[in-house]
């Protein structure tokens, strides 16, 4: 019988180069679906493992920086990273706004796999990766080389619309779903609750 590495990196030969790199400990957690609470729980795994001492890479994308979280993350340790600020949402975009927001989570992409190679942290959080995925502002081809870069660490990913492929490649999924919310009777996000 196959141990469970052998699983996870026959798993994952469909990214290249990414069996050389799979430690026996990091596993990959999946947080998606269309319902609130993908980045609080994401929040919530790096306060508890940098509670626990370990190194916390938390890279957010398509968000303008301004989330609550971020200060307290900041204020124990966490390094925190975060996208360009996205001025308005996809769907609300011209073209040449949706190509330049484009390039800038491609640039975001690049400089999280820099700070990964810099920092060398226990635990990588790549906050709304699958939500840029999913609107093709980050290619598959970008995503897995992130993915392939995290090695021994455990990685978290938050957003909507996650392709298959992560779905499979992750080892927790977590799908939530919205049966309601207030922003569906025109309530807008409130700071301390929704940002």
């Amino acid at each position: 019988m196959a141990s469970f590495l052998q699983l996870r990196i026959k798993k994952y030969c469909i990214f290249e180069g990414l069996s050389e790199c799979l430690g026996e400990n990091g596993m990959i957690h999946l947080y998606t679906g269309d319902g609130k609470g993908k980045t609080t729980a994401a929040v919530g795994m790096a306060v508890r493992a940098a509670g626990h001492g370990m190194r916390v890479l938390f890279c957010q994308f398509m968000k303008d920086g301004s989330s609550g979280e971020l200060t307290v993350l900041k204020k124990i340790k966490v390094q925190v990273y975060c996208s360009p600020p996205m001025k308005k949402l996809t769907f609300q975009m011209q073209k040449d706004e949706f190509d330049s927001a484009c390039h800038d989570m491609r640039e975001a992409a690049s400089e999280a796999l820099k700070l990964m190679e810099k920092l060398w942290p226990d635990m990588i959080i790549l906050d709304e990766l699958a939500t840029a995925l999913g609107c093709g502002m980050i290619s598959p081809d970008t995503a897995r080389e992130l993915i392939a870069k995290c090695g021994q660490t455990e990685l978290v990913i938050t957003g909507r619309n996650a392709p298959d492929w992560l779905r499979e490649a992750a080892d927790y999924v977590s799908v939530i779903e919205c049966v309601r919310h207030p922003y569906q009777s025109g309530t807008p996000g409130r700071a301390g609750i929704e940002w």
